[in-house]
């Protein structure tokens, strides 16, 4: 936490083009912010966070609406509206393509029915075979939690942070690998930074530095959502 400044002189400064200001207030609220998402969607409570995060940055720094104090509150209705918005959605695609049975699976049996085997071997391959293991026993076997710690010789309430730290492993990967080439070491663009941009969303440095390049970017503004779409089908 950074609490010094209020949000109200916060807010100030990244409008008048201060970027730290922005990473104090991502550092102020992000826990809260993701805590209250979390309600909507427990699965996806970091994306929305993040997602709500950019919008009012946008809305501060490229238009004359935004929040002039309170930012939590602030912060909240957007998460909250942005939750509704991310369900909707959701169901006009169930619907639209008439979908009669859902495949509720998390994980890598899901991926490899949209995504295609290759990709999917080729990123899995990469990681530690410690990652691969619990992968594939939870994701794939749909192993419970108390066999694969027996499996991999390790107590049942580590199993969970091992499994969430080799999905964050697999996503980071799985976005390098889509990055479009031509873009992903252009130091001019952000492009580069959205792996660990959408891995590790509490890195406020990072968030800083792409959401301030998106403001002014219209290439990395329109390359991010597509990474976010084709990630959120399976993460």
């Amino acid at each position: 936490m950074a609490y010094g400044r209020s949000d109200a002189e916060l807010l100030r400064q990244v409008r008048a083009g201060d970027r730290r200001a922005y990473a104090t207030l991502w550092e102020n609220h992000y826990d809260a912010g993701v805590r209250y998402a979390r309600k909507f969607l427990p699965e996806r409570s970091e994306d929305l966070a993040s997602e709500a995060f950019l919008r009012v940055y946008q809305q501060v720094t490229t238009t004359t609406t935004g929040p002039e104090f309170a930012f939590r509150s602030y912060l909240k209705a957007v998460i909250r509206n942005t939750a509704i918005r991310w369900r909707r959605e959701a169901e006009f695609l169930i619907d639209a393509e008439n979908i009669d049975q859902v495949d509720d699976r998390d994980g890598l049996a899901a991926v490899g029915t949209r995504s295609g085997a290759d990709t999917i071997a080729q990123v899995f391959g990469t990681l530690p075979l410690r990652w691969q293991r619990v992968l594939w026993l939870a994701d794939v076997e749909q192993v419970s939690r108390t066999a694969i710690a027996e499996d991999l010789g390790i107590r049942p309430n580590a199993v969970s942070a091992l499994h969430r730290r080799a999905r964050a492993g697999f996503k980071l990967r799985w976005i390098e690998l889509h990055l479009p080439p031509l873009l992903r070491d252009r130091p001019d663009h952000a492009v580069r930074l959205f792996p660990r941009y959408l891995t590790e969303p509490s890195d406020a440095a990072v968030a800083a530095e792409v959401v301030t390049h998106l403001a002014i970017c219209v290439i990395c503004a329109h390359v991010l959502p597509e990474l976010v779409e084709m990630s959120s089908t399976f993460f």
